[in-house]
């Protein structure tokens, strides 16, 4: 019986693979103003128009002759993952530009399903805060658009970071500046909104902030310079951009609201997946066709109930490997105490040392390793990679681990899980390396071999 599901399926993916490659080219514009290709599989129109909220950004491909791609991208309920609907290649970001993107995308989703009626069955679009791709989205949307449009809130929110590094004065006054802007995608009452904005402009003072509770020293930060943000707030206050992200002035429905995506990371993942590190067109069209046909691939196959990907047992041994090997990793530590190799303790911690029974005279205990140069397969605590690197074992502690002090880092050491695993640790013997060898063939930075880094 699976035999014949799996022979099914291969057949219905076959014929719709040869039916999509003739249908994926779907529409081409090139004028003096604008040049518009879409790209869009009769799989990819389906779940555009069965979608309920729907995600759209720029990104740029590094292709000269299109430098701009609009992507979108929705949840797929058969696949259980977000999945591009439309791919619209630009030469031109601007509100025209846009408006004819969205509508020729939507003229081709209406004309293979007319159910979804040129985007009116959406319930939410959500996109960032270009101004030309509101405009545009708005032109073929309608009066109710503002009624459908949601911006991305970790824009704002990163927005806020950078006008908060120019006019913050110090850390403090930053941290107060930051959870006052945080809380105005989330005030229910418009006034608040104006008052947060008059703050964060400098043209009320802190004592104004009613809506969330400031201490004594967060109210005596230094606000001088929070009036050069006055342009800044400005622009979020427009009307037509309060409402895509701030609760109070929003105009969608609040049941949408509170289940409608609040970011557009779904898309931005896509965009990173899709990005081609090539300025040939053919080429990023062939990556861009091989994802898109992936999930045609993976939606028949869950239509017809076939599993497809990395089994539940597979994964989670996968993950096991992944956590057992980044435990063993030996990780860079700071080892200020040049003199004393022992880490300091506490009082209560020196208490309890006291309780622990002394060895008695004359056991002596010595390991082998203690003393040995070797080479350390490094990386620091960001995981940033470093290679083998020239230590020296210093210590034991009673897990078994060991200590390794580097030559060219005297201040830092690593904890070696285990001392016998050669993808950590190498000594002299087992690296080819020697003590008394010239260092002309080292590593000028951390002092291993080359052909071991």
């Amino acid at each position: 019986m699976a035999i014949v599901q799996l022979n099914s399926c291969i057949y219905f993916i076959t014929n719709l693979l040869i039916t999509s490659i003739f249908q994926y080219f779907r529409y081409f514009q090139f004028e003096d103003t604008l040049d518009l290709v879409v790209f869009a599989t009769p799989q990819m129109l389906l779940v555009l128009a069965e979608a309920s909220f729907v995600q759209a950004d720029v990104t740029y491909p590094g292709i000269k002759s299109f430098p701009y791609l609009m992507n979108f991208v929705t949840f797929n309920e058969l696949t259980m993952q977000f999945q591009v609907v439309g791919r619209v290649l630009m030469t031109r970001v601007t509100r025209e530009a846009y408006k004819q993107a969205f509508e020729e995308l939507f003229k081709l989703t209406t004309e293979e399903y007319p159910e979804f009626d040129n985007g009116s069955n959406v319930r939410a679009w959500i996109v960032d805060f270009s101004l030309a791709q509101l405009g545009g989205l708005s032109d073929n949307l309608g009066e109710n658009a503002c009624e459908v449009i949601r911006g991305c809130e970790v824009h704002f929110n990163r927005n806020l970071l950078k006008i908060a590094d120019k006019v913050c004065a110090d850390v403090s006054s930053k941290a107060v500046f930051k959870k006052i802007g945080y809380m105005i995608p989330k005030l229910v009452k418009k006034d608040t909104v104006d008052v947060a904005f008059d703050i964060l402009s400098g043209v009320k003072p802190l004592n104004a902030c009613k809506f969330i509770n400031l201490t004594e020293d967060e109210l005596a930060v230094n606000t001088e310079k929070w009036s050069a943000a006055k342009k800044w707030a400005k622009w979020w206050r427009q009307p037509r951009v309060a409402k895509m992200f701030t609760k109070s002035f929003k105009e969608m429905t609040v049941a949408d609201w509170d289940i409608c995506p609040r970011t557009t990371n779904a898309v931005e993942s896509h965009n990173k997946v899709g990005k081609t590190n090539t300025t040939i067109l053919s080429q990023s069209l062939e990556k861009w066709y091989r994802i898109d046909k992936d999930s045609v691939y993976k939606t028949m196959a869950a239509q017809r109930g076939i599993r497809v990907g990395v089994t539940e047992e597979k994964r989670k041994r996968m993950n096991d490997n992944q956590r057992r090997h980044r435990r063993k990793k030996p990780k860079l530590s700071c080892d200020d105490d040049d003199d004393n190799d022992e880490d300091e303790i506490d009082e209560e911690s020196a208490k309890d040392s006291k309780k622990k029974p002394k060895p008695k005279k004359g056991s002596t205990v010595t390991d082998p390793h203690i003393g040995k140069t070797c080479f350390v397969n490094t990386q620091d605590k960001d995981k940033k990679k470093y290679g083998m690197c020239r230590a020296v074992i210093v210590q034991k502690n009673d897990k078994g681990e060991y200590k390794a002090k580097y030559e060219r880092w005297p201040k830092y050491c690593s904890w070696i899980p285990d001392i016998h695993d050669t993808r950590q640790v190498m000594f002299e013997s087992e690296s080819g390396c020697s003590v008394d060898e010239d260092y002309s063939n080292l590593c000028a930075f951390c002092g291993a071999k080359l052909d071991a880094v």
